[in-house]
């Protein structure tokens, strides 16, 4: 677990956190002053459960990465500067019980999980 939220925290998120462990279940970094985009290679933290980037300044689209973390059952990208459709990939995550996406600038449709997914 990597917690790092409501801190002072700014810049870039490094690319790096996608070279983490892959047994780490929980990463968050709500709260901080993060901007530029989520990296790529975040779908090599297979076992996330939670995914924490609320409340920054991150932009861009919602990666279609985020869809093939099948474990994530939290995703909190609220309050942030993302743009443009969200990702179809979305619907892939069967196991997702909470989405915050609210207070961005996205626009269409949300995906529907696939007729698979437990609900």
């Amino acid at each position: 677990m990597i917690s790092l939220g409501g801190n002072y925290f700014a810049g870039e998120l490094p690319t790096s956190i996608v070279n983490l462990s892959s047994y780490m279940r929980i990463f968050t970094i709500s709260g901080n002053f993060i901007h530029g985009n989520i990296p790529n290679g975040i779908e090599n933290l297979v076992n996330l459960i939670f995914l924490g980037l609320g409340n920054n300044q991150l932009e861009g689209s919602d990666p279609e990465a985020i869809g093939k973390l099948h474990k994530l059952q939290v995703v909190s990208m609220d309050g942030n500067k993302f743009s443009g459709s969200i990702s179809l990939s979305l619907g892939n995550l069967t196991s997702l019980t909470i989405l915050l996406m609210q207070e961005n600038m996205f626009e269409g449709t949300i995906p529907l999980a696939s007729e698979t997914a437990k609900i």
